[in-house]
C-alpha cells in the first residue's frame, strides 16, 4: 500500500523541513525563553554559560565527575587558602593589624600574583573546550544546554550556525578571556577599552587597594563550602572586583520589565503596528559635563526632537538610551533623565516611554535598544527610526560608526542605514545584537 504522504506536497515539504531541523538541532534565540537565574544580574548578563553550568542540576553533575575539571578548581582554592592562612597566621601571631601594602610585602603576596593565579591560563582554556567538546558529543545534559538554553537565549548568536561542539567551545573560550580581561582591569590595573570611564575607581597599586583586594580574597576564602566548579573561584574574584569598584552598572534598573519599563511592556501588545511607519523612535544619551548635572542639554535637545515625531504618530514608542557613563562615577543614567524630562515637558505618557538604562556609547546605543526590540517582541521586521541632533546623525551615518561597531563589538546590530534628514536615521534591526560581550561587564 503506498504512502498517503506522498499524495501532499505540502507535508512533504514540511516533514522535510522538521527533518532538517531536528538533524541540524539549531534552536534560534526565542523572545519567550525564560533565563536561568543565578541570584546576580551581572553575572548572567556577562557569564551566563556560567550560570548555566552552575544552575542546571544534570550539567553541573557532569562537570563536578571530571577530575581535570576539579584539578583546576583544587589549584585556585589551594592558592586563595594559602594566602588565606598566611594573614591569619600573621595576625594570631600579632605581626599585622591592617591590610595593607606592608603585609603584602611582609608576607611576599602581591595582588599581581594573586590575580594571574585567579586568571585561566592558556592551558586550561584550551584543556576545559577540549573537554566540553567531548561531552557534548556524547553527553545528553550538554545537548540539552545548548538546545533549550544557550541558543534561544541568543547570548553568543554569532556562533548559532556552529554545530554544537565548536558552539560550545567558542562560548567557554569567550566567556574565560572575558574573565581574565576584568581581571586585567581591576586587578592588574591595565588600561579598559574606554579607560576614562570604565577603569578601577581606586589605585590599584594603593596599599588601601591591595588591601580590599585582600580582603575580598580571604572572604572567597570563607565560603569554601559554597564553590566546587572549576570556574568559582575566579568568577567570585571578578564579580568581587566589580563590587569594591561600585562597578555594578549592568544591575542598576533590573529587571526592567517589573520595573521602569513595566507599563510600556505590558503595553506592547496593544499596539496595532500598521497604524505607525516606524516601530519606535531611538534617542541616544549624552552623558552630563560635570557632577552637579542631572542631563546634559544635548540630551533635552534630542528628547525635544523625538517629542515632536512622537506627537506626529511616527512610532508608538519612544526608546530613550544611556547609562551611567559621563563623568566618570557619575549618579546619573542618561535614559532615566530623558523619560523623566518627556513625561515633565511634553506630558507623554510613562506607557509609550522603554528605558535602555546600559549603553555606554553610540554602538551600544543602537544594540542595546535592538536587543530590548527582540525581547520586548516589538515587530523587528519593520523600520525604526533614531532621532537626535545634527552632529550625531551625521555621525552615525558618514563618519564609521558601521565599521566602528564591526570592530568593538564584532558585528553591526543594524541594516539599512538612511540619513533621512539632519535629525533622523532609519535602520531595521539586526539579531546579531543579542550577542553578549564577557569582557564588558558594565554593558555586556
Amino acid at each position: 500500500m503506498k504512502s498517503k504522504f506522498k499524495k501532499s506536497p505540502a507535508l512533504t515539504v514540511l516533514f522535510f523541513c522538521l527533518f532538517i531541523v531536528v538533524q541540524a538541532g539549531f534552536a534560534q534565540y526565542s523572545p519567550y525563553y525564560k533565563s536561568v537565574r543565578s541570584g546576580s544580574y551581572i553575572q548572567d548578563k556577562a557569564y551566563y554559560l556560567l550560570t548555566c553550568f552552575d544552575q542546571l542540576p544534570n550539567v553541573r553533575e557532569s562537570l563536578l565527575k571530571d577530575p581535570e575539571l576539579q584539578s583546576i578548581f583544587s589549584e585556585k582554592m589551594k592558592y586563595i587558602s594559602l594566602i588565606k592562612k598566611q594573614i591569619e597566621s600573621a595576625q594570631s601571631e600579632g605581626d599585622i593589624k591592617n591590610l595593607d601594602v606592608s603585609v603584602f610585602k611582609k608576607l611576599n603576596i602581591s595582588v599581581d600574583d594573586i590575580a594571574e593565579h585567579l586568571k585561566f591560563s592558556e592551558q586550561q582554556i584550551s584543556t576545559v573546550a577540549s573537554l566540553l567538546e567531548k561531552y557534548d558529543q556524547k553527553n545528553q545534559a550538554m545537548n540539552m544546554l545548548i538546545r533549550d538554553h544557550l541558543r534561544p537565549s541568543g547570548k553568543f548568536e554569532l556562533y548559532i550556525d556552529e554545530k554544537n561542539p565548536k558552539y560550545l567551545r567558542t562560548a567557554w573560550e569567550l566567556t574565560a578571556k572575558g574573565l581574565n580581561h576584568v581581571i586585567d582591569v581591576y586587578a592588574l590595573g591595565k588600561d579598559a577599552e574606554y579607560a576614562s570611564i570604565d577603569s578601577a575607581s581606586f589605585d590599584v597599586k594603593s596599599g588601601f587597594y591591595q588591601g580590599l583586594v585582600s580582603s575580598l580574597i580571604m572572604n572567597i576564602g570563607e565560603k569554601t563550602d559554597e564553590q566546587e566548579l572549576f570556574f568559582e573561584p575566579s568568577l567570585q574574584f571578578v564579580l568581587g572586583l566589580l563590587k569594591i569598584n561600585h562597578r555594578n552598572e549592568a544591575a542598576r534598573f533590573e529587571p526592567l520589565e517589573t520595573g521602569e519599563n513595566y507599563k510600556a511592556y505590558q503595553h506592547i501588545p496593544n499596539i496595532s503596528w500598521n497604524d505607525y511607519p516606524y516601530s519606535v523612535i531611538l534617542v541616544p544619551g549624552e552623558g552630563t559635563i560635570n557632577y552637579k548635572e542631572d542631563m546634559n542639554p544635548i540630551g533635552k535637545l534630542r528628547c525635544d526632537l523625538a517629542a515632536q515625531k512622537f506627537k506626529a504618530k511616527e512610532a508608538p514608542f519612544i526608546i530613550v538610551s544611556g547609562g551611567f557613563v559621563h563623568p566618570i562615577q557619575t549618579k546619573h543614567a542618561e535614559a532615566f533623565e530623558m523619560k523623566k524630562y518627556l513625561m515633565k515637558e511634553y506630558s507623554i505618557p510613562e506607557e509609550d516611554i522603554i528605558i535602555e538604562p546600559f549603553a555606554r556609547h553610540t554602538t551600544t546605543n543602537f544594540r542595546d535598544a535592538v536587543r530590548l526590540m527582540y525581547s520586548y517582541n516589538i515587530p523587528t521586521d519593520k523600520k525604526a527610526i533614531v532621532v537626535t541632533t545634527a552632529g550625531q546623525s551625521y555621525y552615525i551615518t558618514n563618519m564609521g560608526l558601521t565599521e566602528r561597531c564591526q570592530r568593538e563589538l564584532g558585528y553591526v546590530p543594524y541594516k539599512s542605514l538612511k540619513r533621512l534628514s539632519v535629525s533622523v536615521v532609519e535602520f531595521i534591526p539586526e539579531i546579531k545584537a543579542m550577542q553578549c560581550d564577557p569582557a564588558q561587564p558594565l554593558d555586556p
